[in-house]
């Protein structure tokens, strides 16, 4: 739908509470839209910024409160339906978020692997997805411990394209990570392994996986390459597409339950390979 052009002193102070947006000044402009929709109470603009202000502070009432009112004076508003269906997903409205996927063309169970962009500290971590819904995704990976994320926590994603993430020669979209919707009973675990080869390597993550563990190789997670062409996004390659040797002492983690399971996987590994581990600690 088309609206009418606000008057000039109301484009200007949306152009200032916009300026205290991109600045990080929240309170400010927080306090500006709501100004605005007081000035102009039918102007979609304003609603439609706190909708997405209030997804990315994760004040799920109210961002579902702004988003419904930005769509119903602008129901074109691509964004804000997407708002609509994470606010709806995180609250538990299950109609009301399928009625918004399907308007994307989303089925049931019609979605492919993605990654997932997480922040470790003033860094980030890519992790990998089952997704269950457009927004939710189990995790696949076993993060490390700095995420504060668990393999096989329900993660919430945004939309929003970050890069692609190459596995195995297969390029992933890799979106932005909100918060863990439900966490898992898993227990992250980490240990050194001596003087090892890539198939020494390779049975004990099919150990992990046949006894339903999670595996990661830790030692690959400080040499994440991004390649990027110019105004792209960036593609972004582990260590294990890179390298084929493996250092002296490879850092593994391994998602379970209980610790008995790590000491049990990790003690039938030893007697198979004949190598060594040591350091065995718990971290989430």
């Amino acid at each position: 739908m088309t609206q009418e052009q606000p008057s000039a002193d109301i484009q200007a102070l949306f152009e200032q509470a916009e300026q205290y947006d991109q600045q990080g000044d929240v309170y400010h402009a927080v306090k500006l839209y709501k100004h605005l929709i007081k000035l102009a109470p039918d102007w979609y603009p304003p609603y439609a910024r706190l909708g997405e202000l209030y997804k990315w502070r994760q004040d799920w009432k109210a961002a579902l409160y702004y988003n419904k009112k930005a769509i119903s004076l602008n129901v074109l508003d691509q964004t804000s339906w997407w708002n609509v269906g994470i606010a709806a997903t995180v609250l538990k409205k299950p109609r009301l978020a399928q009625r918004v996927w399907a308007k994307f063309g989303y089925k049931d169970h019609d979605f492919s692997a993605v990654g997932a962009r997480i922040a470790l500290g003033s860094q980030f971590e890519i992790v990998a997805l089952r997704p269950i819904d457009p927004v939710r995704g189990l995790i696949l990976s076993v993060p490390h411990p700095a995420s504060e994320r668990r393999y096989q926590d329900i993660l919430l994603y945004d939309r929003e394209l970050v890069g692609y993430q190459v596995l195995q020669r297969k390029k992933l979209p890799v979106y932005k990570a909100l918060s863990v919707f439900k966490r898992s009973n898993f227990h992250t675990f980490s240990c050194q392994l001596h003087e090892i080869a890539q198939k020494d390597l390779l049975l004990l993550e099919n150990l992990c996986r046949a006894a339903h563990l999670g595996f990661e190789n830790w030692s690959n997670l400080a040499r994440v390459h991004a390649v990027a062409a110019e105004n792209a996004l960036p593609e972004y390659y582990g260590a294990d597409f890179i390298q084929s040797e493996l250092p002296e002492g490879v850092q593994v983690a391994i998602a379970a339950t209980q610790v008995r399971q790590v000491e049990e996987i990790l003690s039938n590994w030893e007697i198979i390979s004949l190598k060594q581990w040591s350091g065995l600690a718990r971290h989430l």
